[in-house]
Formats: structure tokens, sequence, C-alpha cells
């Protein structure tokens, strides 16, 4: 126990290190790069741009750690074995009777958890900052977007609007076109603004329009049109201010739960195999993360003294090389076999760790 009590408290300060260092330079790239764009409004005060960065970079350090929190536990885990290789420690406690083998577990099992908190922070945390997470830097200072363009909500209907802000839940200059079961646009909306309303029932929800008109296209018995205007005060869809801003990203898809994707899945909004390969995704990527963890666990326990940088070396080039495979695989589909990409890195990765563990000398 004081032996595992030792490895996992130099794992956690490493973890901790190495999670500081990576998300500040991906801050301080991201600031150094757009920084033109938080300052672009002149009208904004010094305090307007800095609250803005703040809300811009308090959400965005989630998606941060969710894309390299398998990045950072592995090095975490190299610091933490590599210390110990270095100062002989692996070679007394050899020399104790304890199996290179058992000093893996504690390891692991931090693994484990840390791959928890991936989890936890994809389908819990991230899902309620995707309006956030999709917002341009200009927007997190302005708390506003451009505009909306033909945002599909679940019954088809498409969105568009000339100016949308999401704090204030407005739409100005809305134009929602409605289709029929055939898909073909069968009427507009038209409104000046529209407000959302929410209330305590989800199916009650809705915007309200401001000189809202309904337009509708009459076929006469000629064969002529005729364009019927009738009012309309409220328009009923699944599209809140959160949601719409989500769907203004292209890659809106990965800011939901799996929960959230099964039900976009019945509705037909978006792709099924882009679903299916996400859905995939989410549950490949923590069992490759740890075949990875644990591929590099042999490069470090030895109980000869070796060179810290050969291990080192050896260890960067088969893990990075597995990273690239996963990174790879996750980014390029199969639309008939969605699941096969995402699970392809397990079947490769796994032989490798059984020879890299049977390898080990004990």
């Amino acid at each position: 126990m004081i032996l595992d009590r030792y490895i996992l408290r130099s794992f956690v300060i490493n973890y901790l290190m190495a999670l500081s260092i990576l998300l500040s330079v991906y801050v301080f790239l991201d600031l150094f790069l757009n920084f033109d764009e938080f300052v672009e409004d002149k009208t904004l005060t010094t305090m307007d741009i800095l609250l803005g960065m703040g809300r811009y970079y308090g959400a965005q350090l989630f998606l941060y750690f969710n894309q390299i929190s398998g990045v950072i536990t592995l090095f975490a885990l190299a610091f933490t074995l590599a210390r110990m290789q270095r100062h002989n420690e692996l070679v007394g406690v050899v020399a104790s009777g304890v199996s290179l083998y058992r000093l893996a577990v504690p390891v692991i099992i931090a693994g484990m958890l840390l791959n928890g908190l991936w989890l936890l922070n994809q389908e819990w945390v991230i899902p309620r900052l995707g309006s956030q997470l999709v917002q341009s830097h200009e927007a997190a200072v302005r708390e506003e977007l451009s505009g909306v363009w033909f945002v599909r909500d679940q019954s088809g209907s498409m969105i568009s609007a000339l100016r949308f802000n999401r704090s204030a839940g407005q739409l100005d200059k809305v134009l929602i076109m409605r289709r029929d079961a055939q898909g073909r646009i069968s009427e507009y909306i038209e409104a000046d603004r529209a407000t959302w309303i929410p209330t305590a029932h989800q199916d009650e929800q809705s915007w309200t329009l401001r000189r809202g008109a309904k337009l509708i296209r009459q076929l006469r018995e000629d064969g002529t049109a005729e364009i019927e205007r009738q009012p309309v005060d409220e328009f009923r869809t699944d599209l809140n201010p959160d949601t719409l801003a989500l769907r203004q990203s292209m890659n809106w898809i990965q800011f939901v739960s799996r929960q959230q994707l099964v039900e976009i899945q019945k509705t037909g909004v978006t792709s099924t195999h882009l679903i299916a390969r996400t859905i995939h995704n989410r549950f490949a990527t923590p069992v490759v993360n740890m075949l990875i963890l644990i591929i590099a666990i042999p490069f470090f326990l030895d109980r000869q003294p070796a060179s810290v940088v050969q291990s080192g070396g050896k260890c960067l080039l088969v893990c990075g090389l597995g990273l690239l495979l996963a990174f790879f695989c996750q980014s390029y589909s199969l639309d008939q076999y969605p699941a096969l990409m995402a699970w392809l890195p397990l079947m490769i990765l796994t032989p490798v760790m059984v020879v890299n563990m049977d390898r080990l000398r004990t």
C-alpha cells in the first residue's frame, strides 16, 4: 500500500503538471492567433473584452481536455515510471520480491478513473456547454451570432434569421420554410422578430412572433398560383436558443450526449451513419486510450538499469503511432460500416499490447 500511494502521488502530480502545461499552450496559441477577433468591435470596453475571453476559454477548456486527455494520461505515466527508472528504484523493488506487474496496477487503475472522467466530461459537461463551444471569438465577446441560415428542426422546417442573440433568445428578420410529407416547401413564415418563451413543459415551448405572417401557395383551377397571407403569432419547434446556436456549427454532433444522439437519429435531422460513427467513437475512445497506456508500461518497467532517453524514444514512437491510428480512424468512416473504423484501432493495438506486456521481464 505504501508503494501504491507513492506511485499514485507521483502520477497525480505529473498528471496535473502535464494538464496545466498543455491546456496553457492551447489557450495561449489560440489567443495569439485570434486576439484581433476579440478586439474587433471598437465599441467594447477592456472589461467587456476580458469577460468575453473568460467566457470563451472557460468553456473551451473542457473541450481541450476532451481532445488531449489520453495524451495527458500517457505523459503522466511516462514521467512517473521514467523517474523511478532513472533513480534505479525499480531495482530495489524487484530485489524486495515485488513483481513489476504489481507496480503497473496503480497506474492502470488511475488510467481507468481518468478515462471515466473523460466520459463524464463528454457526456455531461460538454453537452451543457455546446452552444458556447460553437461560438466564434467575436461572438463570445458580443454574446451574439451574426445570423442563422437554414437550420433544420425535427419536423423538417428550416429556420433562417439575419440576426440572432442567444443570450436574449431573439431572432430578427425571421424566415421559416415548412415542408410537407414529400419534403416540398408547403408554406413560408416570416416575422420581424421571434422571441423564445420557455415553459415548464417542453412540448409547449415555442417562439413568439412579432408581425408574423404565414404565406401559403394555393393553386387555382386554371393552374395559376395564389399566395394567401395569414397572421401567425407563434412557431413551435424543438430548436431552442441553445440548440439553434449549436446546430450553426458543422461539428455540432460532437457536442451532444449519447442519449441525445439516439433521439436525433430517430428524427432524421442528420445522417444516421454520422451519428452511428459518433456513438461508436464514444465507446471506443476510452478503450483505445487504455490500450495505449498499457502498451507504454513495459518500456519503463525493467529490472535492469536502462537509458531513460532510449525507453522514452521507443515509447514515443509506438504510442505516437497508436494515437495517430486512433485519430485517423475516428476522422474517417465507411458509411456502410460505421463501427468498423471506430473499433479498428482496438483490433490492431490489442495484439501489440499482449506482445509488449509479455516481454516485460520481472
